[in-house]
């Protein structure tokens, strides 16, 4: 996703290309049209957004003269930014942090569709608000940003941010799925909408080991997995070389080494108790070497700030996650699984029906019951740029 130019400039190049445009989707607006959006533009603080980004005073004036192509021009300006900020966010890509989610709201809700969806049903304001997350989360934050007093500038801006996280991701989850809230440190298990079951989670540390913004599914899980060492971690550790230079910790920590004809040395870890995956690997296949797994350092749970891996995400109660996962989805029964676990055999299972996986990162909203709203830390100072994004003027897409 592009972002560049500004809002005039966005305008013009509406108005230059009216032509074409006409011909992909009837764009007349009527006079009664063209004030519903400006009072649904009124109206967006509502949604964590800023009126002014979406050019309400040339709205306005275009609405004081005969219906024809200036108020077209203008309300398809408008109507087009806010599409795209209620559908993908406001904050340009390079203020998300570590966001990396492959997101087809777009495909789904083109704009000019829902810009035809709403001259056709002259419902401005229902084809705007269709665009809206779904989460419940979402829908607490925008209860909260509506009861804080707008001299409550720093809760205000923190709402208007994670708020705005949400329309990072694709609109609706779905039914089932497993969702983590990074600076939470919990993981929810969601089937039929309702949470099943949360577990406590090790993350990332801050810095290039911090756990990636991700929507991704989970497609097979490994019981008593193999630890293939990733090279960055084997080399940024020297493990290869400790390991050779002391064959006995090797063998307690059950490491096989190779080094290959050109001295590249490759680090092994075999299924069993010191093995770093735990017992269990919930693969979720992308470019960012991200999954879920178990651990044998269960006491890393407890720490204040459980910010302690490479990356990838450790999960409490994981063999239990594992085999609702395996049960679920590729109809394998708990025994079978116990069994397997327990006789130290490595055994992928691959899903029938991957589970949607969504890694985020909200740093106020309701705790993983569905709770009250909490704040949680900051962890990776991903907050501020998102917030000084929305000081400076919108760039469009």
């Amino acid at each position: 996703m592009r972002w560049g130019g500004g809002f005039l400039a966005a305008l013009l190049a509406v108005s230059v290309t009216w032509g074409a445009h006409a011909q992909r989707a009837e764009s007349r607006w009527t006079i009664a049209d063209a004030r519903a959006l400006l009072a649904y533009i009124d109206g967006i603080g509502n949604e964590g957004l800023i009126p002014a980004d979406y050019a309400p005073q040339t709205l306005r004036r275009a609405t004081e003269n005969k219906e024809g192509a200036v108020l077209d021009a203008a309300a398809d300006a408008s109507f087009t930014a806010l599409v795209e900020d209620l559908r993908d966010g406001r904050t340009p890509v390079d203020d998300r942090g570590a966001w990396y989610v492959d997101d087809d709201d777009e495909i789904r809700n083109p704009t000019d569709a829902v810009l035809a969806r709403a001259l056709r049903t002259h419902d401005i304001s229902g084809a705007l608000a269709s665009l809206d997350p779904t989460a419940p989360d979402y829908a607490a934050l925008k209860e909260a940003l509506a009861g804080t007093p707008a001299a409550d500038t720093p809760r205000r801006a923190l709402l208007r941010v994670n708020m705005d996280r949400w329309r990072w991701f694709p609109r609706d989850f779905g039914s089932d799925y497993l969702f983590v809230n990074v600076p939470e440190f919990r993981l929810r298990q969601v089937r039929g909408g309702d949470i099943v079951r949360n577990y406590r989670v090790i993350v990332g540390k801050p810095g290039d080991t911090a756990t990636p913004i991700l929507a991704e599914k989970a497609a097979a899980v490994v019981l008593n997995p193999v630890w293939t060492v990733p090279e960055p971690i084997a080399e940024g550790e020297r493990l290869g070389p400790r390991l050779l230079a002391r064959p006995e910790m090797a063998r307690a920590g059950g490491y096989v080494v190779r080094r290959d004809a050109g001295g590249k040395i490759a680090v092994i870890q075999q299924p069993g108790p010191a093995n770093v995956l735990g017992k269990v690997k919930i693969d979720m296949p992308n470019a960012y070497g991200i999954y879920l797994h178990d651990t044998p350092g269960r006491d890393l749970f407890d720490r204040a700030v459980p910010a302690l891996s490479h990356g990838c995400i450790r999960v409490e109660g994981a063999i239990a996650l594992a085999t609702d996962l395996v049960g679920t989805k590729a109809d394998m029964p708990p025994a079978a699984v116990k069994a397997i676990v327990g006789a130290g055999q490595t055994r992928n299972i691959g899903l029938s029906r991957p589970m949607p996986v969504f890694i985020g990162y909200f740093t106020i909203g309701p705790t993983s019951n569905r709770g009250s709203l909490a704040v949680f830390g900051d962890i990776y100072g991903w907050d501020p740029p998102v917030a000084a994004s929305f000081q400076r003027p919108r760039v469009p897409r």
